[in-house]
């Protein structure tokens, strides 16, 4: 019993790490993909760019975790100058472009399972 009792201990600490780590991964990968679309963003004030954000991973209905990386997280999309400037590709910026942020997620998207797993292993001590 003495061993059972420590294995599941042991699993249970162990998937907690797991989780933890895949967390932080998560969330520093989002900031990754946060930071390289605000240097795509077009700059009229600065606002914009200002309020870009990445938020606390999420469950994903049972299926996964998700992390929200954004701009002006308490404005309606409807509302929101970012979808605007976003999509509007036929407006000619100075600086930045249209599709700032799925750029820099299409760009980043390749380095996202090697970060993972060099995350998990650092993170597990493998």
């Amino acid at each position: 019993m003495g061993d059972t009792n420590m294995f599941k201990s042991n699993m249970g600490e162990t998937k907690t790490r797991f989780n933890n780590s895949l967390k932080t991964a998560l969330t520093e990968f989002g900031g990754e993909v946060q930071r390289y679309s605000v240097t795509l963003t077009p700059v009229d004030t600065g606002d914009l760019r200002g309020s870009s954000y990445t938020g606390e991973p999420e469950s994903n209905n049972n299926s996964g975790l998700k992390v929200e990386v954004g701009y002006e997280r308490d404005v309606l999309p409807e509302n929101a100058y970012s979808v605007y400037v976003h999509e509007r590709t036929e407006l000619h910026h100075d600086v930045g472009q249209a599709k700032f942020l799925e750029t820099a997620l299409q760009t980043k998207e390749p380095e996202f399972l090697p970060y993972l797993k060099m995350s998990v292993k650092r993170d597990m001590g493998l």
